[in-house]
């Protein structure tokens, strides 16, 4: 088994000799890299497939699921690409190849002081979407997990970090988004995960009961803030569109709880209806349900 250190040392060999290759070749090796991947890839292609049958049963071919399933890995390989990508290619050439629909609403509650919570998905191109936002729009705080591999988490943080985003690591999330909060500084989630009882609230998600975070709500109640949904969107892994939704703002009445639980329940629906619109864009390679539904992982 080859240690962590030599494997980061082989990634980082490869990645220089990509650097070297006109970017239409590179885009080949990843597509064929992710075709390679989903004839080897057993475990990822049950966990889509379960998914897919929990939220579509029988209203999906077999056909259909397959290219979702393929997309799924495309879409994981165009990440890694991008992730390699981004910190060598010209700021004004990136710009070119991304579009902004209802930025508007990001300008109007800035204009009138409103403090901003962006909430995505595990959905289309995340590394697109740090680069394009961090450079374009605005720099936030952002939670992360840690990999297992020191050596890949340091070489993830610092091509993330030269986006535009501040990235703080899940443990003692809550703490890092107040003090953000409290300077006035944006922040960003990717809300779609699976969480455990304790870290989040039953929601209902595409038609099925799942667990999620409730930290934006949380945050929006208590400073006042607005929840935006943002998308990015691609047909051809190179171009982009980045929509923005209309935004969510938490009630503050007697029942606490209750006002987080509309709020979270509002921001798992918009992101249902993004998924439903498109779904071969979503990541169906994690385990969404596992919380109400463990058993279809088994």
């Amino acid at each position: 088994m080859l240690g962590k250190s030599l494997l980061y040392y082989i990634f980082i060999a490869f990645v220089k000799i990509l650097l070297i290759l006109p970017s239409n070749i590179r885009h080949s090796i990843f597509m064929g890299l992710s075709k390679l991947a989903f004839l080897l890839a057993k475990k990822p292609k049950r966990i889509i497939y379960s998914n897919l049958d929990l939220v579509y049963g029988n209203s999906l071919s077999q056909k259909e699921k397959e290219t979702i399933a393929k997309e799924c890995f495309n879409m994981m390989l165009m990440n890694l690409l991008s992730l390699i990508e981004n910190p060598v290619n010209s700021k004004e050439d990136m710009r070119k190849k991304v579009e902004f629909e209802n930025m508007e609403i990001l300008r109007q509650l800035e204009a009138k002081g409103i403090p901003v919570i962006l909430v995505s998905a595990h959905y289309s191109n995340l590394e697109a979407l740090a680069y394009f936002m961090g450079q374009y729009v605005v720099q936030t705080v952002h939670i992360a997990r840690k990999v297992n591999n020191e050596y890949f988490n340091d070489f993830l943080m610092k091509h993330r970090n030269a986006t535009g985003l501040h990235i703080v690591d899940k443990d003692g999330a809550v703490k890092h988004l107040l003090k953000a909060m409290k300077n006035k500084q944006a922040v960003s989630l990717i809300v779609d995960q699976n969480t455990t009882d304790k870290d989040g609230i039953l929601i209902d998600f595409m038609g099925k009961r799942a667990r999620q975070t409730d930290t934006p709500a949380f945050l929006a109640r208590k400073f006042d803030a607005a929840i935006v949904p943002f998308f990015i969107h691609s047909k051809d892994y190179r171009n982009y569109k980045i929509v923005f939704h209309e935004p969510i703002f938490c009630d503050k009445t007697e029942d606490k709880d209750a006002d987080i639980l509309k709020a979270t329940q509002a921001q798992a629906d918009v992101i249902s209806q993004v998924i439903y619109d498109n779904p071969k864009y979503w990541f169906w390679c994690h385990k969404r349900w596992k919380n109400q539904y463990e058993y279809i992982y088994e």
